[in-house]
């Protein structure tokens, strides 16, 4: 199993958002969140200077993450627009 968790600045924006919304996140996170094989599955890799992080669309949201070995760091949640 893929341990996952929020980086500082990713926390304080996912703290900012509703309850639901909350629980929403983290339900997908904890059922998609596997392994580092459904990590990629489900996500998609930034290009160019971000070619390190991936990210992943859960309604309206984004969170974009880094991923090394089996952990999976949310650095940001963006709000789709």
């Amino acid at each position: 199993m893929t341990s996952w968790q929020f980086d500082e600045r990713a926390m304080q924006s996912f703290l900012q958002l509703s309850i639901m919304t909350q629980r929403q996140l983290v339900k997908w996170l904890d059922k998609h969140m596997e392994s580092a094989d459904s990590l990629k599955k489900w996500g998609e890799e930034l290009r160019g200077q971000q070619q390190s992080l991936w990210r992943y669309q859960i309604g309206n949201f984004r969170l974009v993450v880094s991923i090394e070995q089996n952990d999976f760091v949310v650095v940001a949640i963006l709000t789709n627009v």
